[in-house]
């Protein structure tokens, strides 16, 4: 008990100076002890000199408790704000590439392509890897103290704070496939219901053209250039973080692969046959492909030097 004091005295010394502190020595063991023997997080507990006069009390499980439980709220509210920067995004390439034009399908989808990529990746990979850096000790210093983050390293509380983040959006981008499935179907079905006037009856409509009927029962033109551009997103932030968090090669196969699974369903059921393109966009997703192992060569040559 006295090493878990002293580690939760010293850590908030650490924390009232403005630097990082590291919660994963004794402080942690004695938690998780009391908690097994089933004592309340609310106890207090002291420290007590030679003459057995109290020096510190303070409820230090409950305080690393109510840490951890707003480090695992920040890191999905983190997640929530990624995803929906990500879908604006990707909102405002698709508008951008139809508003300057490109001759064919394939190039205009091409355009997205590339647009939605650099614009996911920045967000989800870069974005919150500046917030968190600590560049002041380089040169120009005026423009490095920008970045006044808590990590001038990756430090083992680095994984901890921003390497759970990067992995809670990654764990949320492998379940949308499956959120979309469920998500066009029930909309589809509700279209049509509404259009039946609520009999499910496929032959009884409120439509006055075969045009407007079709639209009800067909579903939505198939977002190609989005499932690429989500497929190169998640292959460069394995490169990126990969060789520090092994763990995403893995899920990086497992996402791809609900992706695949996923498309082949809604292709069958939720969405209109994709039309005939050329293989412009084929290649230029596979040009785009060759430089994610540079993303594995110079950040994994940083991560593997800590």
């Amino acid at each position: 008990m006295r090493d878990g004091i002293n580690e939760f005295i010293s850590n908030n010394a650490i924390e009232e100076k403005g630097e990082v502190a590291l919660y994963t020595g004794p402080l942690q063991c004695f938690c998780a002890a009391e908690k097994k023997l089933k004592h309340k997080k609310a106890e207090y507990y002291e420290l007590k000199n030679d003459e057995g006069k109290v020096t510190y009390r303070s409820q230090i499980c409950l305080q690393m408790a109510l840490d951890k439980r707003n480090a695992k709220l920040l890191a999905l509210s983190v997640t929530v704000i990624i995803i929906v920067i990500n879908t604006v995004l990707k909102k405002l390439v698709v508008a951008l590439v139809g508003w300057i034009g490109e001759d064919t399908i394939s190039q205009q989808k091409g355009s997205v392509v590339k647009g939605a990529f650099l614009g996911q990746f920045f967000n989800t990979g870069f974005i919150i890897l500046i917030v968190n850096a600590n560049m002041k000790q380089h040169k120009p210093r005026e423009f490095w103290r920008l970045f006044n983050g808590p990590f001038s390293d990756y430090l083992p509380q680095w994984y901890i704070e921003v390497g759970v983040k990067i992995i809670t959006t990654y764990t949320v981008q492998g379940i949308m496939p499956f959120i979309n499935v469920v998500k066009e179907s029930i909309i589809g079905k509700l279209k049509a219901r509404a259009d039946s006037k609520g009999s499910g009856d496929p032959f009884r409509t409120g439509k006055r053209t075969i045009q407007m009927y079709k639209a009800v029962y067909s579903g939505k033109d198939m977002p190609i250039h989005f499932k690429y551009s989500e497929a190169l997103n998640i292959t460069f932030l394995a490169m990126l973080y990969g060789f520090g968090m092994p763990i995403m090669y893995p899920m990086a196969m497992a996402i791809i692969s609900n992706q695949r699974l996923c498309e082949r369903i809604q292709v069958a059921y939720n969405y209109k046959q994709p039309p005939a393109m050329d293989d412009s966009l084929s290649n230029s997703v596979l040009t785009i492909m060759k430089y994610a192992p540079v993303m594995l060569l110079f950040n994994g040559y940083w991560l593997m030097d800590n």
